[in-house]
């Protein structure tokens, strides 16, 4: 387990991917209420996921990103105007579940990761994402490291990347720098 909350973030392979799919139903039933922005984005894409010390998800991006220097920039700028974050409860799908997502300049930046039984832990976990947001380590490289790249070679190649890590087929790229093996899926958010 990490000491500290932390972020981290998945690639899609495209934009018919399973999990990016999962990732807008859910997006789409959180902000029914609201006016989100259109996910427009070209492949490759990407999000990031705000994780308790236990791993359990707090919260997620509500923008889709070309790469994760990207993303990690913009959580950057969420840290800066933490107290301009603007908790919006939001109700389930289902009769007694509850969600919520923040707004900052009434623009939706992050929502629930999952439904709540009850509005009071709905309240409590965003509170809690909010929190956690102020104090969260990255899983990525920061800015310096290399834009993703123009063309995925079609074999695996060595080069000098962030560790990259596979958990249940996504993409989640490490900050410890070394030399490995890059898959093409990988490649695109190195």
């Amino acid at each position: 387990m990490s000491p500290t909350p932390r972020v981290v973030f998945w690639s899609f392979a495209s934009a018919s991917d399973p999990m990016r799919e999962s990732w807008n139903r859910f997006r789409d039933a959180v902000v029914t209420t609201a006016t989100a922005p259109k996910i427009v984005s070209a492949d490759p894409a990407g999000i990031w996921r705000l994780l308790a010390v236990n791993n359990r998800e707090l919260g997620r991006s509500a923008h889709l990103y070309p790469d994760p220097a990207a993303a990690r920039a913009h959580i950057v700028r969420l840290r800066a105007r933490l107290d301009e974050l603007v908790i919006t409860p939001v109700s389930g799908p289902k009769p007694g579940s509850r969600g919520w997502y923040m707004t900052l300049d009434n623009r939706i930046v992050l929502t629930c990761g999952r439904w709540y039984g009850a509005a009071a832990s709905s309240s409590e976990a965003a509170a809690a994402c909010r929190d956690a947001l102020a104090i969260a380590s990255f899983d990525v490289p920061d800015a310096s490291v290399p834009p993703a790249v123009a063309s995925i070679p079609a074999t695996p190649v060595h080069t000098p990347v962030a560790t990259v890590t596979v958990i249940a087929g996504r993409v989640v790229a490490q900050a410890t720098p070394l030399t490995t093996p890059v898959s093409p899926r990988a490649a695109r958010w190195r």
